[in-house]
């Protein structure tokens, strides 16, 4: 992930995964690709790595290993806490953007919703809702 709002090291792998299988993409051809997109610490884990990856599976392992991260509870309601809205932020990108947190964090809808409400920081706004 480059930033916050990145995809987990997780969902790159399933998003990869589905690709292969939707295009049936040819191994070296997808190891290839991948290795020519990575940018940031991803590109510098991987000219620094003394193991060439032959497999997308080996691969995939290697990133779990080097940047997974499973965050605990109170991490991700304070991550999610504070996801408010910012001024001049239309209602449904805030909202889209709370989703996508709260997908990535695999919370409920009904916890994303509730945090959701509570980060729009309008009354009038957040009681409409709630009816």
């Amino acid at each position: 992930p480059t930033n916050n709002a990145s995809i987990t090291v997780e969902q790159f792998i399933d998003r990869v995964d589905r690709v292969v299988e939707a295009y049936r993409w040819d191994e070296k051809f997808l190891l290839l690709a991948i290795y020519t997109r990575l940018k940031g610490v991803a590109r510098m884990w991987l000219d620094a790595s003394p193991t060439l990856h032959t497999t997308w599976e080996n691969f995939a392992d290697a990133l779990r290993h080097e940047f997974g991260s499973d965050r605990d509870e109170a991490e991700i309601h304070f991550v999610m806490a504070n996801a408010t809205r910012k001024p001049k932020e239309i209602v449904k990108e805030y909202c889209f953007r709370v989703a996508a947190l709260g997908i990535r964090y695999k919370l409920s809808e009904a916890a994303i919703i509730r945090y959701a409400r509570a980060g729009l920081k309008h009354r009038e706004l957040q009681q409409s809702i709630a009816a």
